[in-house]
């Protein structure tokens, strides 16, 4: 029984300490690192500096305004130095790859940093002497956090402009990260040299100009822009995450009712995504979620004749409309094909009719919408209620189709 009871009361202790715990970014905790803690840490955006012998320099952004805290860097990386010398004797191993995280807060700036032995062993043979190589690069995270002035909201710019009382401005919490990658810290002397500030100023020159005719996809987190090399003049490059007005051909067939006959369908629809460009910090992003459409549709209608033989009668609408799509989806990347809509709203008129099932002159209306749209597997599914009508409402008759678009 006493055994029982220690144990129940470890458990419990231990209990206490897990759930303790709270979600927060290790960067910003004081925490000790995992050891197996990755590197990186998702930003809105990663600027990309190539360096010479596989050096880089990675700056980490959640806003492109950002990037003007920057005009500096040779300065900042200055300071890190001179306190990284006071410390750097106990640090220097042969082998053993290091990361060190410097914050800058407003009172100080504190270190901390790691020693991490190599996943495997490997000598270079040469004539003299045999070298135990260094296989992993050591890693220098300089991190702040800062405050600024959330933007004013439209409508608040209107009232303003009006004369009418505002609220407050709200402050917001931001943060950068500058990620050195060296082989030797002994390479970050030859980074101070001159080279990163004329980077820097080239590259927000750069993003002023292009902010006007230039698109960035806001959902992409992964080096949208990129330095050519050190050794070239800096230069901006948009890779493909660019957002153009897009037009799709979706294919689709369905099956239905229309009053109470059955009627399959095969059609598709061609439609228009223009982009619509809103300003976020030094660059445009894009939001496509809407687009206009021009849909044909073919019902096949079953009957018998005279004969009593299975005949089958075609009848084609022609439709325009607008369709409605996850946006996620659309934004995360301009140039698949794989863009989930989900919900449409369309008027189409008989172009070509078979048979007595539809009366000449017949208008659809139709929406449609996808009962599935967090499901992967069926989110290319949709219902669509249909109405049908002709002469100004006078014959008018319901129709209820499952269709599937890809």
């Amino acid at each position: 029984m006493k055994h029982l009871l220690c144990c129940t009361m470890l458990m419990l202790g231990i209990a206490r300490i897990s759930f303790a715990q709270t979600a927060t970014d290790d960067w910003f905790s004081d925490k000790p690192f995992p050891v197996r803690q990755s590197v990186f840490v998702k930003e809105d955006r990663q600027l990309i500096i190539p360096l010479e012998n596989e050096n880089k320099v990675i700056i980490g952004l959640q806003d492109n305004a950002d990037l003007l805290r920057f005009r500096n860097i040779d300065s900042l990386l200055t300071i890190f130095l001179q306190d990284l010398s006071q410390i750097k004797d106990s640090l220097s191993s042969s082998t053993k790859s290091l990361k060190i995280l410097y914050r800058l807060k407003k009172q100080e700036r504190n270190m901390r940093f790691w020693r991490y032995p190599m996943s495997h062993t490997q000598i270079d043979f040469q004539t003299d002497e045999n070298l135990l190589v260094k296989a992993a690069q050591d890693t220098i995270v300089i991190e702040q956090r800062f405050s600024v002035i959330k933007p004013l909201t439209p409508g608040e710019i209107r009232n303003n402009a009006k004369g009418e009382a505002i609220q407050t401005p709200a402050s917001i919490s931001r943060h950068f990260r500058i990620y050195f990658l060296v082989n030797h810290l002994d390479d970050l002397e030859k980074i101070i040299q001159g080279k990163l500030n004329p980077k820097i100023e080239k590259l927000i020159s750069d993003m002023k100009n292009k902010e006007k005719r230039s698109v960035f996809d806001s959902h992409i987190w992964a080096s949208e822009v990129t330095y050519t090399g050190m050794q070239t003049p800096a230069s901006v490059r948009i890779n493909k995450q660019l957002k153009p007005d897009q037009i799709l051909i979706i294919p689709r067939f369905g099956m239905g009712l229309v009053g109470n006959t059955f009627m399959p369908s095969i059609g598709g629809n061609i439609i228009f995504l223009p982009q619509i460009p809103y300003k976020r910090g030094l660059a445009y992003s894009t939001t496509q979620s809407d687009g206009f459409l021009i849909g044909w549709e073919r019902f096949f209608a079953f009957g018998r004749d005279n004969d009593n033989q299975i005949t089958i009668h075609s009848n084609d609408f022609i439709s325009v409309g607008i369709a409605g799509f996850k946006s996620s989806d659309v934004q995360r990347n301009s140039w698949n094909n794989r863009k989930i809509q989900w919900a449409e709203f369309k008027v189409g008129y008989l172009i070509r009719r078979q048979g007595d099932f539809f009366r000449p002159n017949t208008f659809r209306i139709s929406t449609a919408f996808s009962p599935y749209i967090s499901s992967k597997g069926l989110q290319r599914l949709r219902l669509e209620p249909e109405l049908y009508f002709n002469d100004l409402f006078r014959h008018v008759y319901p129709g209820l189709r499952l269709t599937l678009g890809f």
